[in-house]
């Protein structure tokens, strides 16, 4: 799973991204690969309830001023803030 951010809060009760607001145009991509566990996922959205997940277990950090996400297989799908987009490379 990766999630890129923007803003400071991704909901009212989601301190996604601490520290970080919109006018510094960086995005914290948060990388979650298959070897994670369930636990760990659900440690770290338990903690990103109050900004404590910036050093959780199983997940990748990193700051990035642009993204580009390539799939790696010819069929699947994408959810961009919970709406199903094309499957293909996404940037912003």
């Amino acid at each position: 799973m990766i999630w890129a951010c923007q803003t400071t809060y991704a909901s009212h009760d989601l301190y996604s991204n601490p520290g970080v607001g919109l006018v510094n145009g960086s995005y914290t991509i948060f990388v979650m690969r298959s070897t994670i566990t369930r636990l760990q996922m659900i440690q770290f959205f338990l903690a990103a309830e109050n900004g404590q997940h910036m050093d959780s277990d199983g997940v990748e950090i990193y700051k990035a001023t642009a993204y580009r996400i390539e799939p790696l297989t010819e069929r699947g799908s994408f959810s961009l803030d919970g709406e199903l987009i094309p499957y293909g490379p996404v940037q912003s």
